[in-house]
């Protein structure tokens, strides 16, 4: 099949298929190249960013990994909580408390009982109960260093009764009046993580 073209529509044919050919190798060769190029562009600027909130992360840990230890450290020296690691440990160590703060301020400890403890969020409430006698000025003393010592420590449940002696041989004696008391001493320690 031959066609009879002009000149002019020969040389249009001609250019419109030069085109096409250049079109052709473009889309071959040169786009997939472009487009890769654009592709790992974009990548390399997203990575690039990436890089830079990570390097700003990096920084902020560092300052606060300083922070961190810090605290850590006042925490594990802190005086506020027990520092015995078993419940067992805690209760004796609210016992050696009352019966040096007892005997410090002439207070008698006449028992004491370690009861069951209880999980209150990241810490163990440890509960001692404690019968004791003395006299008011010593039982004041006594409330007064149990509750602002250290560690710090709660006191429960006081019942304060009157020791029941003869007023008679009170009254001779000329004895500041004796005190029983009944109460529950509360302390906390750190669960181990």
């Amino acid at each position: 099949m031959k066609l009879n073209l002009s000149r002019a529509q020969q040389r249009l044919l001609a250019l419109v298929i030069l085109l096409a050919a250049i079109g052709l190798t473009f889309a071959i060769t040169v786009l997939p190249v472009w487009s890769m190029h654009h592709h790992y562009a974009a990548t390399t600027t997203r990575l690039e960013d990436r890089i830079e909130q990570l390097g700003w992360v990096a920084q902020m840990g560092e300052k606060f990994k300083k922070q961190y230890e810090s605290l850590e450290r006042s925490q594990v020296s802190d005086s506020t909580y027990l520092q015995s690691d078993t419940i067992a440990l805690a209760g004796a160590e609210l016992q050696r408390i009352t019966k040096r703060v007892g005997s410090k301020h002439g207070a008698d400890i006449l028992s004491t009982q370690i009861l069951p403890a209880r999980d209150e969020q990241q810490f163990k409430q440890v509960t001692l109960k404690v019968r004791m006698r003395g006299t008011l000025p010593g039982v004041v003393q006594v409330f007064h260093a149990i509750e602002t010592g250290e560690p710090s420590l709660l006191l429960e449940n006081v019942s304060i009764r009157s020791h029941r002696r003869r007023r008679a041989v009170r009254a001779q004696s000329n004895q500041p009046q004796t005190l029983d008391l009944d109460f529950e001493l509360v302390g906390y320690m750190r669960l181990q993580s």
